[in-house]
């Protein structure tokens, strides 16, 4: 049992570390795409900024579930301590919730702001209308290859 949890690390890891150059050069992407539109004044606030530093936004993704050990506990503390650090500076903070677990333990210490938000993914998710395609429907989509 043990080999088969070392294996499954070692190739988490292996996979992670094969991640790497693909995010640091999308960061790189997204700073230049940034650093492009900052004095354009039709771009996305989203991306350029709007020059305030008043409020933040912490989002806190945790798991609908339990068996995931010290996960999230780990995220709700690292989550406490970023709040806590902002609000020392005078910050507003808005908390956006993405998991039942984060929700239920921050729920105890920020209910009373009106500022602490929380959804459930899976929920939120199975409770969009998803329409069925029609029989046929794709292939009016993309034209067929031809077989020359």
């Amino acid at each position: 049992m043990q080999m088969v949890a070392a294996s499954n690390l070692r190739r988490a890891q292996e996979a992670a570390v094969a991640a790497r150059p693909y995010a640091e050069k999308m960061s790189a992407v997204i700073a230049s795409l940034a650093g492009g539109l900052k004095d354009n004044p039709g771009s996305p606030a989203l991306l350029t900024g709007t020059g305030k530093d008043e409020v933040h936004l912490v989002i806190v993704a945790t798991a609908d579930r339990g068996l995931c050990g010290a996960f999230n506990t780990n995220i709700v503390r690292r989550a406490r301590q970023q709040i806590q650090a902002l609000e020392h500076e005078g910050r507003t903070v808005k908390i956006l919730c993405v998991g039942r677990k984060g929700r239920d333990q921050l729920k105890r210490q920020y209910a009373s702001t009106s500022s602490t938000r929380s959804t459930s993914l899976a929920s939120s998710a199975s409770a969009l209308p998803m329409p069925r395609p029609s029989a046929g429907a794709c292939s009016t989509c993309l034209p067929r290859a031809s077989s020359t």
